[in-house]
């Protein structure tokens, strides 16, 4: 059977100051594999906007991997503005499972 790991990666996520126009603008993560172990293979792989993060491996999969997160909105750049956090990185480890022969 498939394992999944589901755990909140991010937190103090905001668009900006209250009652701005910054508030309309839309927020997304982006997730970029960088590094997977020669026994992991990634199913599924979703983050949403409170910050909760749900990868799903194959089954019989264990190891690391190794994820790149950025946050971006749809506001632009104007003015020297940035819409891109910086990337962080996360690391998960699944651990292979001990069959009983």
């Amino acid at each position: 059977e498939s394992s999944w790991y589901m755990d909140i990666v991010a937190t103090n996520i905001s668009k900006g100051a209250e009652f701005s126009p910054e508030q309309q603008q839309v927020l997304e993560f982006r997730l970029a594999p960088v590094k997977i172990g020669p026994f992991f293979s990634i199913q599924h792989l979703e983050m949403f906007s409170n910050g909760s993060l749900l990868l799903i491996s194959d089954e019989g999969s264990w190891g690391e991997v190794v994820l790149n997160i950025t946050l971006t909105d749809n506001g632009g750049t104007l003015r020297n503005g940035s819409n891109t956090t910086g990337t962080k990185e996360l690391r998960i480890q699944i651990f292979e499972v001990n069959h009983v022969p």
